[in-house]
């Protein structure tokens, strides 16, 4: 008898370990989780490391007007070898805004060429691809974009989907095996914005060489090398053509840090890209609203937008 209670306790207590260590694992878990980060981190830190390595943002935006003849064919084939569907676009496409329309949008074919690294690539049933078909401009981000970042962490989920770990978590508990600048959600705005970088200087080497222009402003037939942030730092060995270049540059980018938050315009700026009034906040087309926020980048502390 005392031997069957003995028993009846033990397994008693075992059944309460075990719902006990339930418990502690506790939230829905994503199958192959750690394999799914592997592989965005692949992509992910591989193009948004490239991000940093432009001297100012004015250089980063004005790539493909200022890289000269010599070198504009060289960054045209750089980008199509980390973006090959673009391709698929021509100058006419861009300036219609076609490259950025439904299932068209070059957006959706990066994603689709991301999640192919991972264990679950991206499929569409038929309600999304008429989601997509119909979205327009917008099928990225309604359609696509909530599909991939899912992954990332709760805090990227829509109200009410499940508060299972991510990406983010997963590469929070490794540290500091793992550093920020290998992290997948650290990564993501500068993966983006640099796309987005690569994705418009691919189009505007088109409009270079085709036109002889980029939005109204001069192609240079010389590469430019240094990049002064004011008009009144230019070296005297600038050509006229690089002094005109650079004030419609500076101009622009005067406008753009002067835009009142409480005006009806938005502002281009992306994801990742230098900022200068920490708090200061802008509204843009494509990520909505951006925050200037300290970072860290490269174990430095830098400014940039963020997503609020």
């Amino acid at each position: 008898m005392r031997k069957s209670s003995l028993r009846l306790v033990l397994g008693f207590t075992a059944m309460s370990i075990l719902l006990s260590s339930c418990s502690l694992i506790g939230k829905d878990s994503i199958p192959g989780l750690q394999a799914i980060c592997d592989g965005l981190r692949s992509r992910v830190v591989k193009i948004a490391s490239n991000y940093p390595d432009r001297d100012t943002y004015s250089q980063a935006d004005h790539l493909a007007s200022l890289s000269g003849d010599s070198d504009r064919e060289s960054l045209r084939a750089k980008i199509l070898r980390l973006m090959p569907y673009l391709r698929d676009y021509d100058l006419a496409d861009y300036e219609s805004g076609k490259h950025e329309q439904g299932s068209e949008d070059w957006r959706i074919k990066e994603a689709v060429l991301l999640m192919s690294k991972t264990p679950v690539p991206l499929v569409f049933n038929d309600e999304e691809k008429q989601k997509i078909s119909s979205a327009g401009a917008d099928a990225y981000e309604k359609v696509v974009n909530p599909k991939i970042e899912f992954y990332l962490g709760p805090s990227y989920r829509a109200e009410g989907e499940t508060e299972a770990d991510g990406c983010e978590e997963l590469d929070d508990a490794a540290e500091p095996s793992i550093d920020y600048d290998n992290m997948v959600e650290f990564n993501w705005d500068f993966y983006q914005s640099q796309l987005y970088d690569y994705a418009r200087n691919y189009f505007w080497t088109l409009s270079c060489i085709q036109t002889g222009k980029v939005e109204g402003e001069k192609c240079s037939g010389t590469k430019y090398v240094s990049t002064p942030t004011s008009s009144s730092t230019l070296s005297n060995e600038l050509t006229e053509e690089e002094k005109e270049i650079l004030a419609e540059r500076d101009a622009e980018a005067e406008r753009e840090s002067q835009n009142p938050s409480g005006s009806d315009q938005t502002s281009n700026v992306t994801p990742g890209q230098i900022c200068s009034n920490i708090g200061q906040m802008v509204e843009t087309e494509n990520y909505g609203t951006l925050t200037c926020k300290v970072i860290l980048l490269n174990k430095i502390r830098a400014l940039v937008w963020m997503r609020s």
